[in-house]
């Protein structure tokens, strides 16, 4: 097994990574925000801020609806 690519960014523990298709990963973390990643690059494409504590988990709809569970009720 070889690591292909080191994806940084967060800073607290990775609760969720799931796979979003179209080229790209999508992370939840303690730092309470969702990164979205190109594959192909490693680089973050996108940070989603705004809670006000932990995300939990997050999923992704074949409708590419992203789904957020958080401690803060938002």
């Amino acid at each position: 097994m070889t690591c292909e690519k080191i994806l940084t960014g967060h800073t607290d523990e990775i609760t969720k990574v799931i796979w979003g298709g179209e080229g790209l990963i999508f992370s939840a973390s303690w730092d309470r925000t969702i990164r979205a990643w190109n594959s192909a690059t490693g680089k973050t494409m996108w940070v989603l801020e705004g809670h006000g504590h932990w995300v939990n988990s997050l999923a992704l709809s074949t409708d590419y609806v992203l789904w957020t569970s958080c401690f803060d009720h938002k």
